[in-house]
């Protein structure tokens, strides 16, 4: 039970009316509040009868009654010779929010909110995060699982579904994605669809997160291969099924992967110290190669190394990418950002012996200020294996973007695994 506000204020009984029987008989009640809120709920919640003879008591319980809901800071009231005036505050932390139902399979969303709204008075499709008013719709939610046969534990919390929403989900039993079918036509993108239909099994399902997850991933698969025009549908569900401790829903979606698309060209705007030539080595995509996503994120990544070597360690290879629908071609260009040069500030030798970081320390002897670059790295190596550690050792760089210097740290087995 939520506290009554400080703001009730007193009764303000007439002296005529309840010397004797301290209560008071108000011909009107109404609600003072803004616009925003649903003043006929609101009075629905407190049942006050008119033209009756109220106590204090049962004017404050009213009042209780409307605080327990969520949906104000301030509840108050007052009275005159005719009315019993309720003053309403909504509060900024419990204003309504869209409810949002991530795993109720047994039901369609616009189904389940008729249900709801004729069940809950006062619930039209959005609630606080906390109140009677939530309370009463996850108490329906439970009874109406009930009549499935399942018996539930529901949830609400906040940002579930988007940044201003209320997701309520049957936290147990667990929920879960059982099979998983594709409808598509490539059969050589078979083997990646059967590696996300085994990875998508047993997730929790979620109505959205599932939908946006089996789209996504699908369509990285079939961009991966050059189809840029992919389409597949957002899941069809099954009724739910027992599965051990589980209920789980078999997901089918059908995939429409239009054409292949290529490359028609690369255009390549180099920045120094990187040649364009290098760059173009390094990207290895070449007019007639298919237009494959994965292939210009290899590409990034290796123009963006060659700025790394040099110390150029912030360095953004800039794609954009135009489709000529028609031809199902993809012209590429690339621009790059360089950023700022990183400069070495330390080496932490730590996970060495005492002895073998003396050794270091004489063998590794670039100062300060070098530039944090290939030839940096080729050093540190160096003077490694002139120590005959006889175990690997890796180097970790901790760059400082405010003053563009990095920290280098070696790691061995046992500093990567602490006991």
């Amino acid at each position: 039970m939520r506290p009554l506000s400080r703001a009730l204020s007193a009764l303000l009984l007439l002296a005529p009316l309840t010397a004797l029987a301290q209560t008071y008989t108000p011909k009107t009640i109404r609600i003072d509040a803004p616009p925003a809120v649903d003043t006929a709920e609101a009075l629905r919640i407190a049942a006050l009868p008119t033209n009756t003879p109220l106590t204090k008591q049962q004017i404050e319980a009213a009042l209780q009654r409307i605080a327990d809901t969520g949906l104000f800071s301030d509840v108050g009231y007052t009275v005159n010779a005719t009315a019993l005036v309720i003053k309403l505050t909504p509060s900024a932390s419990s204003q309504l929010q869209p409810a949002h139902f991530s795993n109720f399979v047994w039901w369609q969303s616009a189904d389940l909110e008729s249900l709801l709204e004729a069940a809950v008075p006062g619930y039209h499709g959005q609630l606080p995060v906390a109140g009677t008013l939530t309370d009463q719709v996850k108490a329906k939610l439970v009874a109406l699982l009930h009549t499935k046969g399942v018996d539930a534990t529901v949830d609400a919390h906040e940002n579930g579904f988007s940044a201003d929403s209320v997701t309520l989900s049957i936290v147990s039993p667990s929920i879960v994605i059982g099979d998983v079918q594709f409808q598509d036509s490539v059969p050589a993108l078979h083997p990646q669809i059967t590696t996300l239909r085994h990875r998508l099994h047993g997730q929790d399902f979620d109505i959205a997160e599932t939908t946006k997850t089996v789209q996504e991933s699908v369509n990285d698969i079939y961009r991966d291969a050059g189809y840029l025009d992919v389409q597949t549908t957002a899941p069809t569900t099954s009724a739910p099924h027992k599965d051990l401790l589980t209920y789980a829903v078999d997901l089918s979606s059908t995939i429409t992967p239009g054409d292949i698309y290529h490359v028609s060209n690369l255009h390549i705007n180099a920045a120094p110290p990187v040649s364009q030539a290098d760059l173009a080595k390094a990207a290895n995509i070449k007019p007639g190669d298919v237009a494959s996503l994965a292939a210009q994120r290899l590409a990034r990544a290796e123009m963006q190394k060659l700025y790394a070597d040099q110390g150029y360690l912030e360095a953004k290879a800039l794609f954009t990418a135009h489709q000529d629908n028609a031809a199902h071609t993809v012209d590429y260009g690339c621009n790059f950002v360089p950023g700022e040069v990183y400069r070495f500030a330390s080496i932490d030798t730590s996970a060495l012996a005492l002895d073998q970081q003396a050794a270091f320390a004489r063998a590794f002897t670039t100062a300060p200020g070098a530039i944090a670059n290939a030839d940096l790295r080729t050093t540190i190596h160096q003077a490694l294996q002139s120590l005959n550690l006889g175990f690997p050792v890796g180097l970790g760089m901790v760059p400082d973007p405010a003053n563009h210097t990095v920290k280098i740290i070696l790691k061995t087995a046992a500093s990567a695994h602490p006991k």
